[in-house]
């Protein structure tokens, strides 16, 4: 028994010893940063013996064994540093905390060229394990490496690196202008383009020589072949256009390639119409045709056509809401023009008085729009604007008018895209101007 009793003594013993040596010390710091400098500032505390031996490891591979050192980062980011200290009394400890240093990155580059093929092998500047690359080459194309090589045909180029921390803390971009020069082999040919419009490209070779065979890539995944070639493209766009021109009697192969840039032309979904009226018989053309447009319409009378000339037939006098949509295939865009036009069939009596030559202009209407009305006599009138199921959105006008034309302004600011009906409502008759709201 009492054997037990020594053993549990000694185990109370060695458990509260072993308490005691792991609070004899505790590893701390503090840190100041200026710009990727970061200093470090012991805060270990020893309650048996001291601190005789400091640890330090900066997190990007930087290690030291002063007291408060100084460390320098290559990059700025959050870098886990620990301190591990031990004391005379034979105890050791560590403290690992995060250090954030973002005094910024000053990316550069450097590159050279090989004339024979074009390829610019490119080297990033400043190296480390936690930064991130990102190369614009000039030519649409992009790459992620602190050292990459890119091949160019013949040209002057905008290259660009970007340079950032794995945190997201700093990033910088340099760009410099890449010039690239290839020795033309003896069969060298180039070309020359023509753009006729809607994709349509007239390719010829400059200087064409017989015997020669020209073969085309033309960069959609199409090809031809000949000295002189048409293509028409799907849509625009940045096309890389080669031309492979072999020499049969001596073999010799050369390719030139060159970048061909077809813009949108935001003239081609800019469309509009002109109407005339022969007795409810009303023709309606477009103001400006393209053979690569498709032209719908929409009467207003719940009758629709289609072309870039056409008419409707018009059962009753009065004034129709007529719209027009244009498609461009190889723009790839889409708009629609629509206007009030007013029919008026003889034989069928008009009542002037309930016409009140409502108009809104512009129409559509973005931001504002100028009312119009005229009066017959003095009058009581409400001007509105409703939705299409006739609910009043707002109203513009109130009160006694006098004869004569009146004008007001529409503020469309905070209304939502979409078709409202414009009202006015004069002693009592009404009048109804269909509105077009774009944002």
């Amino acid at each position: 028994m009492k054997k037990i009793y020594m053993i549990l003594l000694l185990a109370v013993i060695a458990t509260f010893y072993a308490g005691e040596s792991k609070a004899q010390c505790a590893a701390n710091f503090s840190y100041t940063a200026a710009g990727n400098t970061a200093t470090f500032t012991d805060l270990s505390t020893a309650s048996l013996g001291s601190v005789v031996t400091w640890g330090w490891s900066f997190g990007d591979g930087g290690f030291s064994t002063s007291q408060n050192p100084t460390h320098t980062y290559t990059a700025c980011g959050v870098y886990s540093v620990s301190l591990t200290i031990g004391t005379t009394a034979f105890c050791t400890n560590t403290y690992t905390g995060n250090v954030t240093v973002n005094g910024g990155i000053t990316p550069t580059f450097t590159y050279t060229v090989d004339t024979t093929n074009g390829t610019v092998s490119y080297q990033a500047s400043p190296l480390g394990p936690n930064l991130n690359y990102v190369w614009s080459f000039g030519d649409g194309t992009y790459d992620s490496a602190a050292f990459v090589n890119h091949t160019y045909p013949a040209g002057a180029y905008n290259v660009c690196l970007t340079v950032a921390d794995n945190s997201g803390i700093c990033s910088a971009t340099v760009c410099d202008t890449v010039t690239v020069t290839v020795t033309p082999p003896p069969c060298a040919t180039t070309f020359t383009w023509n753009d006729n419009g809607n994709g349509n490209i007239n390719f010829q070779v400059s200087p064409f020589t017989f015997g020669m065979t020209y073969n085309w890539n033309y960069g959609d995944g199409s090809n031809g072949t000949g000295g002189f070639t048409i293509h028409t493209y799907p849509t625009y766009g940045t096309y890389i256009v080669c031309l492979t021109a072999v020499d049969s009697s001596t073999m010799c192969t050369s390719t030139f390639c060159d970048t061909l840039v077809l813009a949108q032309d935001t003239a081609g979904c800019t469309v509009g119409f002109n109407n005339f009226d022969n007795n409810g018989q009303v023709g309606f053309i477009v103001n400006s045709t393209s053979t690569s447009n498709s032209y719908t319409w929409d009467f207003g009378d719940g009758n629709t056509g289609t072309g870039p000339a056409t008419s409707n037939t018009y059962m009753t006098s009065g004034t129709y809401y007529v719209c027009l949509t244009t498609n461009n295939a190889f723009d790839v865009c889409t708009a629609t023009f629509c206007d009030s036009v007013v029919v008026v069939i003889s034989g069928i009596e008009e009542n002037d008085q309930s016409n009140f030559n409502l108009s809104s202009a512009p129409n559509p209407v973005s931001n504002t729009s100028q009312i119009s009305y005229y009066l017959a006599t003095d009058a009581e009138v409400q001007l509105n604007v409703s939705d299409v199921l006739g609910k009043t959105i707002s109203v513009i006008e109130s009160g006694s008018k006098a004869r004569g034309k009146h004008s007001t302004t529409l503020d469309a600011g905070n209304l939502e895209s979409g078709i409202y009906l414009l009202q006015i409502n004069v002693n009592g008759r009404m009048e109804t101007k269909k509105i077009v709201i774009t944002k």
